[in-house]
């Protein structure tokens, strides 16, 4: 009896290390702060031993979380990789003050650097040929990235144009004022640029 408990214990012992799970892992490289798409995600069956602490089931639980560092293709995602903030847009919507809002460009509309992290402080301007002007219509702090986004201009905005949509968006927080001066530098300026700014100016709480 001695023997069959003990060679039952190591049956158990072996088949709950080496029971398959399924867990998510990333399909490509993910970029750091950059908002997870589902077709970025796929289920792969491991051996329970081979779990990571903390990986995710579903892809739905991933889907819409931004990239805290970066991740790599074939690597299971664990919970310290999704950011806390801006999951599927939810907390940045609920976190901005009165006398705020949140505006979303696509690089149909605007150009800005690759290098923008949520977080991140941008002087909006517009550029205005005809008045050999450029000024600056709002000062915004970055809630949501583009993922993979690249600067573009008015040259390859049919590149643009046929790059999906949840690849060339960014949104911001800024005042409302500021944010009707943005909507307006659409329709008047020739383009709109997001230009990094030194957090020691602030200019948005």
């Amino acid at each position: 009896m001695l023997t069959c408990l003990a060679g039952l214990a190591v049956y158990l012992s072996v088949s709950i290390l080496f029971h398959p799970v399924s867990v998510v892992v990333a399909k490509a490289d993910i970029e750091e702060a950059s908002l997870i798409q589902a077709e970025q995600l796929e289920l792969v069956k491991v051996a329970k031993k081979d779990c990571q602490k903390g990986t995710y089931q579903r892809i739905e639980d991933v889907a819409g979380g931004v990239a805290a560092g970066s991740i790599f293709a074939g690597q299971q995602i664990i919970d310290r990789q999704i950011s806390g903030e801006n999951v599927a847009g939810e907390l940045a919507l609920g976190s901005i003050k009165t006398g705020q809002t949140i505006i979303t460009l696509t690089t149909q509309q605007a150009t800005w650097s690759s290098q923008l992290r949520v977080g991140d402080l941008v002087t909006v301007v517009g550029v205005y040929p005809a008045e050999s002007a450029v000024r600056e219509e709002a000062v915004g702090r970055v809630t949501k990235p583009s993922a993979g986004s690249v600067v573009r201009n008015l040259k390859n905005i049919q590149e643009a144009q046929s790059t999906s949509p949840n690849q060339t968006e960014i949104s911001f927080v800024t005042d409302t004022e500021g944010g009707k001066r943005v909507l307006l530098a659409l329709k008047t300026s020739q383009m709109v640029y997001l230009l990094p700014r030194h957090p020691d100016l602030g200019g948005v709480e």
